[in-house]
């Protein structure tokens, strides 16, 4: 029963971590964006 509930959690964790790391990418990428933008004007 709590080998099932560790596997759970971890599962949850697992989702989160993408969750944060693909949120961190966009902000990244809309970062990279803007810089590039920016450096094309001059």
């Amino acid at each position: 029963m709590g080998y099932f509930l560790f596997v759970a959690v971890l599962q949850e964790i697992k989702k989160i971590a993408i969750r944060i790391i693909s949120g961190n990418c966009f902000i990244i990428f809309i970062f990279l964006t803007f810089y590039d933008s920016k450096l094309f004007k001059l």
